[in-house]
């Protein structure tokens, strides 16, 4: 890598230092938006399934309270609950008059309350005479200590899921206190409420994030919820484990975090109350990857967003390095023509007189002169070298004349000496003297 990064070039060089210096810190950035937006909308979600938690226990408490006013309003006819403690057997007038009266006054208060379906009495009285539905021997109720339970929780309790019809019914028990008479078994009220009109609008959301149930404090594989809820069907066979591992950590002191769990590969978060009267819990479940659908479709769009960006970053820097590096290498090819002896290669800057353009015009410029005056160099040299050149030829063809003349002087002188004419010698030694000097 290294013996890569110092062969290249210094334009791809560049365009990988400015590519990391961009591509880092947008990638740290748009991923810790992300985050937090992620921390936001968990912040959200918790804080819209705790209203939801809350409204579902406000609204259950207020339903309770309708039930409980039905049964306070039922135990007000004293008459109804002496004459069913009494013998209904002696006096069959007396029973007419009870269904047309007290029996009739009752059924109006069960009818005038849409939500009680049925309301029974359980009497521990051999002399009851079951000819309505409301009215029964104590026999017929099941289990028959249940009373015992009745006393110990203040003489009323619910059932989520009641000890008749069990399945879809939840039940309130009362029991009935007669003063001046004392039974075996005290009697019991029961109100029956369908779960489907006890529940009613409350757990008939099929979408959004958060799925609520009811769970049995006491009896963890009993729960009430929308089976039609998103959440449920594709939870599907794996429900039932989702439910009971969030039941196993449910508290009935309130927590200010939601419970967390993790079934498979998937996260789920909980939020819930305790309705103690109900001992039952109202739990708000969303999977983690529900709640966080929308900031992965955040990493897509962010990613793609950061990608296009960067790509076009780099498109600007990979041009702009060429743009520049672009007179570069015509400095460098203008150097190549050079080396092979063009010394009139000279680089076209394109500037005007008075532009100074940046560092690469300048070297350019520079590379100019250095080339200009590398000439002038030369030529001076080479006109030096043709000078010397010059003066020693020409020396040399001094010296070749004034050799042959002395020749030649002394070959007359010679001459007149062989002629016996020493004048003429004499003035011929005289002349080849005054050359020589």
């Amino acid at each position: 890598m290294r013996k890569l990064y110092r062969n290249a070039r210094i334009s791809q060089k560049l365009f990988l230092a400015f590519s990391l210096m961009i591509a880092i810190p947008v990638i740290l950035v748009s991923f810790l938006y992300i985050r937090m937006q992620e921390t936001q909308l968990y912040k959200d979600a918790m804080s819209a399934g705790n209203s939801h938690v809350s409204w579902l226990n406000e609204q259950l408490r207020s339903r309770m309270d309708i039930i409980e006013n039905a049964s306070n309003t039922a135990l007000t006819q004293k008459s109804f609950v002496d004459f069913i403690h009494s013998n209904m057997l002696v006096d069959g007038l007396r029973l007419v008059k009870f269904k047309q009266n007290q029996f009739e006054q009752m059924q109006n208060i069960i009818q005038s309350n849409a939500m009680i379906s049925e309301l029974s009495f359980y009497v521990d009285n051999p002399n009851l005479y079951e000819i309505w539905p409301e009215i029964y021997h104590y026999q017929k109720f099941w289990p028959q200590d249940y009373w015992a339970k009745l006393r110990d929780e203040g003489g009323a309790a619910y059932r989520l899921f009641s000890f008749k019809d069990g399945e879809h019914t939840l039940s309130y028990y009362r029991l009935v206190r007669l003063q001046g008479q004392e039974k075996k078994r005290p009697s019991i009220m029961e109100i029956r409420v369908p779960h489907s009109m006890f529940f009613s609008d409350l757990l008939q959301e099929s979408k959004g994030d958060f799925f609520s149930v009811l769970m049995n404090e006491s009896d963890p594989p009993q729960y009430v919820y929308n089976p039609q809820h998103e959440f449920s069907r594709k939870a599907g066979e794996g429900l039932d484990e989702i439910l009971g591992g969030i039941h196993r950590q449910l508290d009935v002191l309130p927590q200010g975090s939601p419970v967390k769990i993790k079934v498979g590969d998937q996260s789920y978060y909980a939020l819930y109350r305790y309705i103690a009267p109900l001992n039952t819990y109202v739990v708000d479940i969303a999977s983690h990857q529900a709640l966080m659908k929308g900031p992965r479709s955040w990493y897509a769009f962010v990613v793609t967003i950061t990608l296009c960006v960067l790509l076009l970053i780099m498109l600007l820097v990979s041009h702009t390095t060429r743009r520049i590096f672009r007179r570069l290498d015509s400095v460098l090819a203008s150097m190549r023509q050079v080396r092979k002896g063009e010394l009139d290669a000279t680089i076209d800057t394109g500037l005007d007189e008075n532009e100074r353009g940046d560092e690469i015009d300048e070297v350019a410029v520079s590379y100019n002169k250095m080339l200009h005056e590398v000439k002038r160099l030369m030529t001076q040299v080479v006109d030096k070298q043709l000078i010397a050149k010059n003066a020693q030829l020409h020396s040399l063809h001094s010296q070749i004349n004034s050799h042959f003349l002395y020749n030649a002087l002394e070959s007359i002188r010679m001459l007149a000496e062989v002629q016996r004419q020493p004048a003429i010698a004499n003035s011929l030694v005289s002349l080849g003297s005054q050359l020589r000097y």
